[in-house]
């Protein structure tokens, strides 16, 4: 087993290979054939000094614009100079392979081969220099469409060592911006609504023209349009005519809204009759009475086996007899997708003519219902290639209608298991080869509206839709941690809550008013050397008695990304989470009763907690046009213990290490603090305070196939100075000689539905080491070889060094 992982942990030579044989392609091609190296495009200075030429700026977004309009891309590259898809597709199709395979008979390529080198691999850009002038002319019509209307472009190549580089030179000369924007529309309703609308336009006076702009301001003047009730409007009646020949550099622009194809005003349309079906083709049900109900004159065919009328009505936003507006699709597909029943949401319009200028839309909406529930499946696995291996499973069950109210529940069950390769005896005692187990069980209820809501209000209000979805939930959980070895504990924890789910476009709050954990130990199970570390460390044994968790916990989250532009859009992401607990057990016991005893006030005869935990995540999703993403993460998060409470409970405070944080560590094996953890056991490691800081570039070697780099960098520290625990507590003046640093590389395969992680991570910097022994070139094992002879093999002591310092996650889905 130790070498199968340790063979793992070899995936580093790949990526090297790889990028060896992109460097030299040029001899798997034919002759007269060369590979296309890039293109080079230079933005020229005007020849005039005194002419003004373009900012750098201006320079970078142009050349990047250009760059797009190449009729030949070549070859993509990692890291600016490696080309790896090409080189797995050189790999592939390896003469020598075919040669040998011929010989024995067989077919030039496997099928495996084949599949790599179609799917992972890329095959060589060939230089086709016909293809220049198309080139030249595609970049001379976009720098007009940027504003640059004199612009020349010329385009040239030069071909050596087998490689062809394609040069362009720009002149860009004067960029034209817009002077006035004038209205030419013969329909004056239609005018009227423009020009109150006009301080949402796009067109402003000096701004640079870009083609982009007008074809923008096309799509806001329909869409307005379109929620005005003009439902057959389309940009194809708004065209534009810029004066250039006017002088100067800023240039009126004229809009102009010609009427229809009949040459008729433009009819504005009301909803006539709206009607709701359900879909049952492909749900594999059977429904012989399908009932009719009509609530805010919306007629709705549905069974009582599914769902609720109600519950339908109040996520439809049509309105018979009501204007047309374009946006009610959105938000009626949104708001019934939000449900979770139904598979998909399809609303067909049937448009009916009353006059020249008026008209009706009879709306029909079909929702196919989708299986009621489903399972998965997920698993991680983690090791450090040493000693010990890890392995997380978690299976889940969700039923998404049952109260037949778009009631669902979530069931989770969560096994984590960690095994040691090797017995290891310290100080008389054998750990086990099963060392720690983590069992989680998990259920949450959510209903589809604020609970408790009842129908006198509903029907008071006309089942009105709501725009955002808003939910209660209610919680029951339990934990199983149980440590067998050196250290042998059992702790069980039984949690249970009560709260509400409130979303709008970009922001979600959750609150639970009610929020309780029962925290009991197993004490029976602690063996001597456990009940001596707690005997040792008094305040560090108070977060492993029984007691009561009871508070409130309220989290916010922000999200700015929008689903509807596209995949290339960068987007922010916070979350924070606000968790208080024993505030107010612990203001009315301390009015009525007498002063508490050293375990502080109880109720019902157990201790209770109290504390605030304030956690922050912030994140940044930086997106190119190469399908790529640079992922920036930053996580702090900060626990205090006060009034009945000395310390934070043990499920409460903050870990470091494993799949989701600080992967070049095993879960809570890295800090607290500087602390010399080889006094310690890595289980034990854990903090009133975190900080931690990620950066992770993904980049695509195919469809399916992706990889990583990335890095992190943080720690735990404990919120007071413990004399048991030297530097194990946060201090401004070492917060830097603390933090932990790892970095590695990762390969993913993205099917979509799910992600297949494989994360190898290497610490780079060890605040639980020594002072002077703490960074790479000085970590115990590297150098100090017994053997003479292996101290000068380079791959003998990288070889221990990486089994020493590696850490292997397979997991499911992204860290973050």
């Amino acid at each position: 087993m130790t070498c199968k992982i340790r063979q793992l942990n070899r995936l580093w030579y790949w990526p090297l290979i790889l990028c060896m044989i992109s460097c030299s392609q040029s001899k798997y091609l034919a002759e007269g054939e060369y590979l296309l190296s890039g293109t080079q495009i230079t933005i020229e200075k005007p020849a005039n000094k005194e002419e003004p030429g373009v900012t750098k700026n201006e320079a970078n977004a142009l050349t990047a614009g250009l760059s797009q309009f190449s009729s030949q891309q070549p070859n993509k590259k990692f890291l600016f100079i490696f080309k790896p898809r090409l080189g797995i597709y050189f790999m592939a199709m390896s003469p020598d392979r075919v040669q040998r395979r011929v010989e024995k008979g067989k077919s030039e390529y496997s099928k495996f081969t084949s599949w790599i080198r179609d799917k992972a691999g890329e095959p060589p850009v060939i230089f086709d220099s016909t293809l220049i002038p198309e080139t030249a002319d595609k970049m001379q019509n976009y720098m007009i469409n940027q504003g640059y209307f004199n612009a020349q472009v010329n385009a040239t190549y030069q071909v050596k060592s087998g490689k062809a580089d394609v040069f362009v030179q720009v002149f860009p000369g004067y960029r034209f911006a817009f002077n006035n924007y004038i209205l030419e529309i013969e329909d004056e309703e239609i005018k009227t609504i423009i020009e109150k609308d006009l301080e949402n336009t796009l067109i402003k006076k000096g701004e640079p023209y870009t083609a982009d702009i007008l074809k923008s301001e096309q799509e806001r003047i329909a869409n307005l349009l379109n929620n005005k009730g003009y439902f057959s409007f389309s940009r194809k009646y708004v065209t534009f005519e810029v004066d250039t020949s006017s002088p100067g550099l800023q240039k009126d622009v004229y809009l102009q809204i010609r009427n229809d194809d009949d040459n008729l005003p433009h009819r504005t349309y009301q909803i006539g009759q709206v009607t709701f079906n359900i879909n049952y083709a492909n749900s594999g049900l059977i429904r012989k009475k399908i009932e009719v109900d009509t609530i805010r004159n919306l007629q709705l065919f549905y069974s009582r086996r599914d769902i609720r009328s109600d519950i339908i009505a109040r996520r439809i936003f049509y309105m018979p007899d009501s204007i047309f507006h374009k946006d009610d699709y959105q938000k009626t597909v949104g708001r019934l997708n939000d449900l979770g029943i139904f598979r998909f949401v399809n609303v067909k319009y049937k448009p009916l003519l009353i006059s020249e200028t008026e008209g009706y839309i009879d709306t029909e909406i079909i929702a196919e219902l989708r299986k009621r529930q489903s399972g998965k499946i997920e698993l991680e696995t983690n090791t450090d290639a040493r000693d010990r291996i890890g392995t997380f499973i978690n299976l889940s069950y969700i039923n998404r209608n049952i109260f037949k109210r778009a009631d669902k529940l979530q069931f989770n069950i969560s096994n984590g298991v960690e095994f040691r390769f090797n017995n290891v005896e310290r100080e008389g005692v054998r750990d086990q080869r099963l060392n720690t187990l983590n069992l989680i069980l998990n259920s949450r209820l959510y209903f589809p509206t604020i609970f408790p809501q009842s129908q006198k209000n509903l029907k008071k209000n006309n089942y009105q839709p709501q725009l955002y979805p808003k939910s209660t939930f209610i919680n029951l959980g339990y934990n199983l941690q149980r440590k067998l070895g050196f250290y042998s504990y059992v702790v069980n924890t039984f949690t249970t809550g009560y709260g509400y789910d409130i979303r709008n476009k970009n922001v979600r709050h959750e609150f639970q008013p009610i929020n309780l954990s029962f925290i009991k130990p197993r004490e029976a199970s602690y063996n001597n050397n456990f009940q001596e570390f707690l005997n040792s460390n008094p305040i560090f044994a108070l977060s492993y008695k029984q007691q009561f968790i009871m508070g409130q916990e309220y989290i916010f989250s922000y999200s700015s990304q929008n689903i509807n532009i596209g995949s290339v859009k960068s987007f922010f992401y916070y979350r924070t989470v606000l968790n208080t607990a024993g505030n107010l057990v612990y203001g009315i016991k301390s009015l009525i009763s007498e002063p508490p005893d050293e375990d502080g006030y109880k109720l019902a005869g157990i201790p209770f907690a109290s504390f605030t935990k304030v956690d922050n995540d912030f994140r940044y999703y930086f997106s190119f046009k190469n399908n790529s993403t640079l992922v920036s993460r930053a996580f702090v998060g900060a626990g205090i213990p006060y009034g009945n409470s000395k310390i934070m409970p043990f499920i409460k405070q903050y870990a470091a290490g494993g799949p989701q944080s600080m992967r070049g560590w095993n879960y809570r094996e890295l800090g607290p603090g500087s602390l010399d953890t080889s006094l310690n056991t890595p289980d034990l490691n854990t903090g009133d305070l975190q900080f931690e800081a990620n950066l992770e570039y993904r980049f695509s070697l195919s469809k399916i196939f992706k990889a990583a780099l990335f890095t992190d960098i943080g720690n735990v520290w404990l919120m007071r100075a413990d004399s048991l625990k030297p530097n194990a507590n946060f201090a401004f003046n070492r917060f830097l000689p603390d933090l932990a640093w790892s970095a590695g590389f990762g390969f993913r395969l993205d099917f979509s539905l799910f992600v297949i992680r494989l994360d190898n991570s290497y610490k780079l910097y060890n605040p639980n080491y020594p002072s002077g022994l703490r960074w790479i070139a000085q970590y115990p094992g590297f150098e100090n070889v017994s053997d003479a002879n292996e101290r000068d093999n380079w791959r003998t002591r990288w070889g221990a060094w990486r089994s020493r310092y590696a850490n292997f996650v397979i997991g499911i889905g992204y860290p973050f």
